[in-house]
């Protein structure tokens, strides 16, 4: 019996009262390799029962994990943080504190607009910096 056959006979409540050597034999053969070694029940039963559950849509578990991967790559690219107008951006630097506030377009900073937080912290430092990671708006890893 294949897999695709196997899975429409399988149940919810099988996953339930299988025991681990169970789990791990039709975890191979539903997904197509061995699980981790280390692999606990609920984690064989949490894959199985989403494999199950997308072959009743009669959806292809592979396509659907690569279009959800793609999916929350593009959102993670895309998301910027937003930070209202009026916002307060504070940083000390050198001893110094520095204190910018948000525009609706743009930056202010001892009394003078700017349209870019990069350019407030070249003036600030002397150096290219990126001004969001600068002011604490980026993590070190972004």
């Amino acid at each position: 019996m294949g897999a695709a056959a196997f899975c429409k006979t399988l149940t919810l409540a099988d996953l339930t009262s299988a025991s681990v050597l169970t789990l791990r034999q039709w975890y191979a053969e539903i997904i197509g390799h061995t699980p981790p070694q280390c692999a606990s029940a609920l984690f064989m039963r949490s894959n199985l029962a989403w494999v199950l559950q997308v072959r009743q849509e009669r959806r292809d578990p592979d396509a659907l994990r690569d279009k959800l991967a793609r999916s929350l790559s593009r959102a993670l690219r895309q998301t910027k943080p937003r930070h209202s107008p009026g916002t307060r951006l504070v940083r000390g630097w050198r001893g110094e504190v520095y204190e910018v506030t948000i525009l609706p377009k743009g930056y202010l900073w001892q009394g003078r607009e700017y349209r870019s937080l990069s350019r407030i912290a070249l003036e600030i430092t002397g150096a290219k910096w990126s001004g969001p990671r600068f002011f604490g708006l980026k993590g070190a890893s972004s």
